[in-house]
């Protein structure tokens, strides 16, 4: 429910994994849907200067959507720097500085992250949402 409206009716893992709005996907899990805006260009979609698939359609404002672990340290990806690490057991909670904006990924703990250190975190491409900016509402 948002604002006394019901914007998704679906099974738990569903609206976890592929929220119908972003405000679903903010209010839904935690730590919530990490979202960047995104543009276009030649056919494909740039997030923080990382070129990937984008959705089909014409859509001029449009916002990137992945899920902190659904993220994982590559070569090639969204380029940040580490902000706060936070030890979680077998997990850890990384907080970063991605284009200006705070991005969240967990991610293994052993795998050795300091603040201050740049990281660049490739996203499961098939855990990627696409939102209207305008509307909140998901592209598919």
């Amino acid at each position: 429910m948002h604002e006394g409206r019901i914007v998704q009716a679906a099974p738990a893992t569903e609206v976890y994994g592929r929220p119908a709005t972003r405000f679903v996907g903010s209010f839904i899990g935690n730590p919530p849907m990490n979202f960047l805006p995104a543009g276009r260009e030649n056919g494909s979609a740039v997030v923080a200067g990382f070129r990937l698939p984008g959705p089909n359609g014409n859509t001029d404002g449009l916002q990137f959507g992945i899920r902190p672990e659904d993220v994982q340290p590559a070569a090639e990806g969204l380029n940040g720097s580490v902000r706060v690490v936070e030890p979680l057991g077998p997990h850890q909670l990384v907080t970063l500085d991605v284009g200006g904006h705070l991005f969240r990924a967990v991610l293994d703990n052993e795998l050795s992250v300091e603040p201050g250190q740049k990281m660049t975190l490739a996203p499961r491409p098939d855990r990627v949402r696409w939102f209207d900016s305008g509307s909140g509402r998901a592209i598919h």
